[in-house]
């Protein structure tokens, strides 16, 4: 386990504080990011891709896929939001990733 993993498992599990979003008045502790990250963290563990693309806006989704990048030693590559499909398509295929987490509703990801 490496250093940031650890500083990480130690802050956010011993930490009672947490997040309010604004647009609907749910509260996410700390803690229970961290262990929601962890349940993904071993599902990426059993996929044998090593790049997760992810193509969120700033959220806690966004950072809830980070942490289990971070826990399960996955590439994290976030891609912006806000670009157009075509843009999308072209990192996707130079990322050669198999793996992409997206609230996007207008890509169409075919499976290799």
């Amino acid at each position: 386990m490496s250093k940031l993993e650890k500083v990480l498992l130690e802050s956010l599990n011993t930490n009672k504080n947490g997040v309010e979003l604004t647009e609907n008045k749910a509260f996410y502790t700390y803690r229970s990011i961290l262990f929601t990250a962890l349940k993904i963290s071993e599902d990426l563990r059993i996929s044998k891709t090593k790049i997760v693309s992810c193509i969120l806006p700033n959220s806690v989704e966004y950072l809830v896929l980070l942490l289990a990048c971070i826990f399960s030693n996955r590439i994290f590559a976030p891609i912006p939001h806000f670009l157009h499909p075509k843009e999308i398509e072209k990192i996707l295929n130079y990322h050669d990733s198999h793996l992409v987490y997206s609230d996007r509703t207008d890509l169409d990801r075919k499976s290799t």
